[in-house]
């Protein structure tokens, strides 16, 4: 298990995966008195399927040391900007649960020159009335031992061996001090960030969901994404750690580079209404870079390119224009959905001789745009005649409806 000098002290990480050169490598930071195995060990592996996954014991936690007892989210932040760049990286997808949260929140601050994306679940920007009152109860060492003495056995397995059996106490004084004193981020700050954030907070978090925690970082941050599960509590990706895991890598597949954010970004000013554009853009971490997906004409296509601005790419986007035919609706009502799928949201609904605009038919869907309202979306195939776009109104207007089978 190695161990690494990092600005005085000695920090101990493990590793899961290997280094893959085009995709940036993934630092998880645990949350506060526990250590990386017993925060991380649930969703590290299967993180590191195809990224490199480096989790570290924090200074003064676990099998690391801290010589100055200097636990602050400042020291820590600069902790983890350092251990990326001795791990031989320019930067790296940081994750921080609750006070582990809030170094990555310091890190993202202070050290933004070692980010590719942020994910702060559980963390605070500031500390709020409640978290004054709370925590000096909660972190009290003499109730943790007549009231929780499962948890004192749990510090004291976790860091004992390095620390002494007697740190615990020590370990949650420090904990409270800097829990109740930092970190003390505003708008400004927060508005400043340009990169990639996804906050994450359940809906039942009994230490930051009743200060609205992570809807505060998501309404400050520009571009930043919220995530709030309903019924789950401080600790989402123990309780649904699948969900968790397909939420954050659905992340960093649309934000995790430059390039894939800076076309995520056009999505969202320019396109993001599903009703009325398609945009449907994801850039695969390769060298070059893979960009696959759909857009509906040269006007998005070439608002992609200016975002490429010139960067080797292998361009795999499919506008759909170049495909696109004319039809008629050949049934008397049918509902136009969001997916194609049974059951999905209802967009609009389209009428008996309604021209459409089809793109991406199957045997099952076929997606319209609807020539009444311009709205997009999903009809059965079958609800669909095929026109002779030439006709005298550009959608074959003047020919004989064609039958359909029911």
């Amino acid at each position: 298990m190695p161990r690494i000098e990092i600005n005085g002290a000695l920090l101990h990480y493990l590793e899961f995966g290997t280094r893959q050169p085009a995709r940036d490598p993934v630092l998880l930071i645990h949350g506060s008195t526990g250590d990386g195995p017993s925060d991380w060990r649930a969703v590290a592996p299967l993180l590191a399927r195809d990224r490199h996954v480096i989790v570290p014991d924090c200074r003064g936690h676990g099998q690391s040391t801290d010589p100055t007892y200097s636990y602050t989210f400042r020291q820590l932040a600069a902790d983890a900007a350092a251990l990326i760049r001795a791990s031989g990286y320019a930067r790296a997808h940081v994750v921080g649960h609750s006070n582990g949260g809030n170094v990555a929140l310091v890190t993202l601050i202070e050290h933004p020159e070692v980010i590719a994306t942020c994910v702060l679940q559980a963390a605070n920007a500031y500390v709020s009335d409640d978290l004054i009152a709370r925590e000096p109860v909660y972190f009290d060492a003499d109730r943790v031992e007549r009231e929780d003495p499962a948890w004192r056995d749990e510090m004291i397995a976790i860091h004992g061996a390095t620390h002494g059996e007697g740190y615990w106490r020590e370990l949650l004084r420090l904990t409270l001090a800097e829990t109740i004193a930092e970190p003390r981020l505003g708008p400004a700050d927060l508005s400043a960030v340009s990169w990639p954030v996804l906050a994450i907070e359940g809906t039942e978090d009994a230490t930051n969901a009743k200060a609205g925690h992570a809807a505060f970082i998501a309404r400050h941050v520009p571009g930043a994404e919220l995530w709030r599960p309903v019924g789950v509590g401080h600790g989402v990706h123990h309780e649904r750690p699948l969900e968790w895991i397909a939420r954050v890598e659905d992340f960093w597949a649309r934000r995790g580079t430059s390039l894939a954010d800076r076309i995520w970004r056009i999505g969202q000013e320019r396109y993001r209404d599903g009703r009325e554009s398609i945009f449907d853009v994801t850039v695969e971490e390769a060298d070059p870079p893979v960009l696959r997906g759909v857009v509906e004409d040269a006007e998005q296509q070439w608002a992609i390119r200016d975002a490429i601005n010139d960067e080797p790419v292998d361009d795999r986007v499919v506008v759909l224009e170049d495909s696109m035919w004319w039809g008629r609706i050949g049934r008397g009502v049918v509902d136009v959905v969001r997916e194609p799928a049974d059951g999905a949201e209802r967009v609009t609904q389209a009428l008996f001789g309604e021209a459409v605009q089809a793109f991406d038919a199957s045997d099952r869907w076929t997606r319209v745009r609807l020539e009444r309202d311009r709205y997009l979306g999903w009809v059965r195939t079958r609800a669909i005649v095929a026109v002779d776009a030439g006709s005298s109104d550009g959608a074959g207007a003047g020919l004989e409806q064609a039958s359909v089978g029911c």
